[in-house]
């Protein structure tokens, strides 16, 4: 099986991880895909559309180098990268990204359409919604909740549950926008 990865802003001959990189590709039935684009809004819409289309088939891509805990659950078109941590109970949405040397702890829920960057870490029990980005390097304190639609800046520390949409950032991580 081929592996083509798709990127608007491909290079002439560029190849990525051994496969090569297009900048457009024509989905024929028999694909699978993953759609792993940082920007979870335009994730979303992709992820979305491609599933009305009812061509090729979703599959999810997960890391030989992660780590994966007893009775944990990934959702559908989730890309787990390489060293990254999911502890045991936890449970990962659909079109979501657990990217490198992250750590999603036990019994921990991520919600769809999620983006959890580089060496963030989310402890146990705690709770986020659809859409977030917890930026690299990011805290996430034990049980807490976090609503959709939230952005968590790089080097952020949540230690109190965030109720609201916006941007959060600082240690503590406060509403800044």
């Amino acid at each position: 099986m081929e592996i083509i990865l798709v990127d608007e802003e491909a290079k002439r001959n560029e190849v990525i991880m051994g496969c090569k990189v297009e900048q457009r590709y024509e989905l024929k039935e028999c694909d699978g895909y993953i759609i792993a684009i940082g920007d979870n809004k335009k994730r979303k819409a992709l992820f979305d559309g491609f599933g009305d289309r009812d061509i090729g088939y979703c599959i999810s891509v997960v890391s030989i180098s992660s780590r994966i805990g007893r009775e944990a659950k990934i959702g559908r078109g989730t890309f787990v990268a390489p060293n990254a941590h999911i502890g045991p109970l936890a449970s990962i949405g659909e079109n979501a990204i657990i990217n490198t040397g992250s750590i999603i702890e036990h019994e921990a829920k991520v919600g769809n359409s999620t983006h959890i960057a580089p060496q963030a870490t989310v402890c146990g029990r705690t709770v986020i919604g659809d859409n977030v980005l917890c930026g690299a390097g990011s805290i996430i304190k034990d049980k807490i909740n976090i609503c959709s639609n939230v952005v968590i800046g790089a080097g952020a520390v949540v230690i109190k549950d965030i109720n609201e949409p916006g941007i959060y950032a600082g240690v503590p991580a406060i509403k800044i926008k």
